[in-house]
């Protein structure tokens, strides 16, 4: 295997570019104002700017051609005639909350718009590991994520993810709505702030060029007050975003006559 066979994905922060947004985790405080009496839902509300988050909402395509089953994994995915399957990762960095507060716990939502198409597999999942792990994972003859040496028969390509921490848990397979919660543990309470890494199988009916939704979080903010520590919600707003699949590249080589079979209408020469 040489390098070409391996993807690196840092917890490195995303550098700004043109391409990347950086988004406001916000939240509503009550103005009190002196010595005011009236209900707690009464009370006039501000918006609290309580972080920041980086992205680059076009992330990193790739198209998964048709794979050869083998004796022990005999092919179990969607019927190729019908489908397209394709690669999207897309990092983000979670920065420093401001003052004396931490972030308990972020959920990463995508909610996707386009007819028909759904996550087939997500990463990361299951996560538990107390330090900060590198791992490498590979695709399955079920184009499913699987650590690399758990299967006999797996895809060449390999994807090596840097600053696993715990607990990261994914929901929502095969869904158009799905969703990544970060979360600390007991000696760790605080999610990290770094690059976090998100990757979806995307599932996705012949020859679609693009995919529409919107990303957005929720988090729950841990802050420093008067008299001890206060939980809030915060939360970045939904943001737009569109990827498109016709210039994606193939994500491993096959054989030429495969290939052309393989490739969406759009795409065929």
């Amino acid at each position: 295997m040489n390098d070409n066979d391996i993807l690196v994905f840092s917890n490195e922060p995303l550098q700004p570019s043109r391409t990347t947004v950086t988004l406001s985790i916000l939240s509503q405080e009550n103005v009190v104002k002196g010595t005011d009496t009236r209900g707690i839902h009464d009370l006039p509300q501000r918006t609290v700017l309580e972080g920041q988050i980086t992205i680059d909402p076009r992330g990193r395509i790739f198209f998964i051609p048709p794979l050869d089953s083998t004796v022990s994994e005999p092919l179990l995915v969607p019927d190729r005639k019908r489908w397209d399957l394709y690669l999207v990762y897309l990092p983000f960095t979670l920065h420093v909350a401001p003052g004396k507060a931490y972030y308990e716990e972020l959920t990463f939502f995508i909610d996707l718009a386009t007819p028909d198409v759904v996550a087939y597999d997500l990463f990361p999942d299951g996560i538990v590991s107390e330090v900060e792990e590198t791992k490498t994972y590979t695709l399955s003859p079920q184009v499913k994520f699987k650590e690399v040496g758990i299967s006999l028969g797996q895809v060449s390509k390999q994807f090596q993810f840097k600053g696993l921490h715990p607990t990261i848990t994914a929901f929502g397979k095969n869904e158009q709505k799905f969703y990544w919660i970060h979360q600390g543990f007991k000696e760790q309470k605080a999610v990290i702030p770094e690059s976090k890494h998100a990757a979806v199988i995307l599932q996705v009916p012949r020859g679609t060029s693009f995919v529409e939704g919107n990303i957005y979080y929720n988090i729950k903010i841990v802050k420093k007050m008067v008299g001890g520590f206060k939980q809030k919600d915060g939360k970045v707003n939904a943001y737009s975003i569109r990827w498109d699949l016709h210039d994606a590249p193939p994500l491993v080589k096959v054989e030429a006559a495969i290939y052309r079979e393989a490739l969406p209408p759009y795409s065929a020469k």
